[in-house]
């Protein structure tokens, strides 16, 4: 995950948002797809397009290290700045079937 690894500082150089991406060659939705996890960008530093500028920098990183493979992300659908970000991408929804955490 370390060569798609996408971070923005900002002055002080603390981590103001991130994301990464690792291969899930035993997925049996998309085998061999990129799984977007641990996208965040903090709080204190929505509104200003840095989930989009991750995103974008991210996506592009992968085609060009491994073009022609899908990327695919679990988003929370009452994560609206993040499924914001993701359909401004053109990523495409899809339905899958756990939309909660669970805690065991």
């Amino acid at each position: 995950f370390t060569r798609s690894a996408t971070f923005v500082r900002d002055a002080d150089g603390s981590i103001a948002a991130g994301v990464f991406a690792t291969p899930k060659h035993d997925d049996v939705i998309y085998p061999g797809a990129f799984w977007i996890d641990n996208f965040a960008v903090r709080p204190d530093c929505h509104g200003r397009s840095l989930g989009q500028f991750v995103l974008n920098e991210l996506v592009k990183t992968l085609a060009g290290l491994y073009p022609g493979k899908d990327s695919c992300a679990y988003v929370r659908r009452d994560r609206r700045d993040a499924v914001g970000d993701y359909e401004a991408m053109n990523f495409v929804p899809f339905e899958f079937w756990i939309d909660a955490q669970i805690a065991i």
